[in-house]
């Protein structure tokens, strides 16, 4: 049994088809832009990860100097004293480098996790405006099928995915603006 349509139904239908359509268009904005900002996080953290590497391998180069000083003094028993002091000297210096290298490698992890845990949250919004896309995409495409069948099941059916798709659209959009740019 197919129903008559009123004319305010379709006033009504019309206007949200256009609520549906309009907020599809901010959800692939907002996506893109999601989308955009993620990558640029993952790329940062990929290159603090391989600042914290250069940084590493530099520790491990002044350790390294440092066991091979200490172990050229202990070796060297005849050495005379002004030597022994400018290898003492050496040492100091070398530890002190190893030292603020440590310091600086530790930082560049911290800013790799960082720019990781920006990168996973933009992700999490990113799944938050790809199901409100497909969503109000769903909603739009049962507005013509309400049309043709003329079944009020269709349209709260239209109605339900669209609010369904509308929430999650509002919902990453108040996480969006919330995270750093």
């Amino acid at each position: 049994m197919t129903q008559e349509v009123r004319p305010d139904s379709l006033n009504s239908l019309s206007l949200l088809t256009a609520l549906f359509a309009l907020c599809a268009a901010l959800a692939g904005i907002l996506f893109n832009r999601s989308n955009n900002r993620c990558l640029i996080a993952k790329n940062e953290a990929i290159m603090a990860q391989a600042q914290a590497n250069d940084l590493w391998e530099f520790y491990q180069s002044r350790n390294m100097r440092v066991e091979i000083t200490e172990l050229n003094i202990a070796l060297a028993v005849a050495m005379p004293r002004a030597v022994k002091t400018g290898l003492d000297e050496k040492i100091k210096k070398l530890k002190s480098e190893k030292d603020v290298t440590f310091v600086q490698a530790r930082k560049a992890e911290a800013e790799r996790d960082r720019f990781n845990q920006i990168s996973e949250s933009y992700l999490d919004v990113l799944r938050r405006f790809s199901l409100s896309l497909a969503f109000l995409q769903l909603a739009l495409a049962l507005s013509p099928v309400f049309l043709a069948l003329r079944r009020p099941a269709v349209l709260w059916a239209a109605v339900c995915i669209g609010g369904a798709g509308i929430a999650l659209l509002l919902l990453g959009a108040a996480r969006f603006f919330a995270l750093p740019n």
